[in-house]
């Protein structure tokens, strides 16, 4: 894709991540037109504009285009293929990965009904949180969603996460969100990436995200 498009190609792999970074480096040396670098740093999601901050401050970040690895892929396939993306993978995940699975679905196609038909679960009087379960972020309407780039993981629980205490003014939120927002702000920042750190070290278990 580099080569047909003329575009300067850099791989970033965590080693936080379940990667084996030997492997990937012996795959990588034999495309010697990929930048490739290995990042201690654990990014939450969807935060873009920071990895453009700290690697790429010599370029315009509308000039960056960033792609996991399933939308490379699909778009390898789009342009190698010359045909329009139809399916794409999601994985179901349920109380705390006892059950697990991967099942390819079509575009357009209802939630619901694909965890009813194809993943074969319960989720009616189930807990369902979607792509980021740390952010304790519910769904509360599964039969409505349809399957688009936005739904990546379904995590389906018996039980809620634990209910919320008094804040206990520990400060753990502030110190964790990486755009060095304050949480406990009566109304959300507009510039919340909505990551959900900040849920996630809570020890009062507050669902800070859940203002909006």
């Amino acid at each position: 894709l580099s080569s047909r498009f003329n575009l300067n190609a850099y791989l970033f792999l965590s080693k936080y991540d379940d990667n084996n970074v030997d492997e990937v480096k012996k795959i990588i040396n034999n495309y010697p037109d990929i930048n490739f670098k290995v990042i201690n740093e654990v990014f939450p999601f969807n935060t873009n504009e920071l990895l453009a901050k700290k690697y790429f401050k010599q370029m315009k970040f509308d000039d960056i285009l960033f792609f996991d690895t399933f939308s490379l892929y699909k778009l390898f396939i789009a342009v190698k293929d010359k045909l329009p993306v139809t399916e794409r993978y999601i994985t179901v995940c349920v109380n705390d990965a006892e059950v697990l699975d991967v099942i390819k679905v079509k575009y357009g196609s209802n939630l619901a009904d694909i965890l009813k038909n194809s993943a074969q679960v319960e989720y009616v009087g189930k807990y369902v949180y979607l792509n980021n379960f740390m952010r304790k972020v519910r769904c509360k309407n599964v039969e409505s969603l349809i399957i688009s780039d936005n739904i990546k993981t379904i995590f389906i629980n018996d039980e809620d996460a634990p209910s919320p205490a008094k804040c206990i003014k520990c400060g753990k939120c502030v110190d964790v969100c990486p755009l060095g927002i304050n949480p406990l702000a009566k109304k959300l920042d507009p510039n919340c990436i909505r990551c959900g750190l900040c849920n996630f070290v809570c020890p009062a278990n507050i669902n800070l995200l859940d203002k909006e």
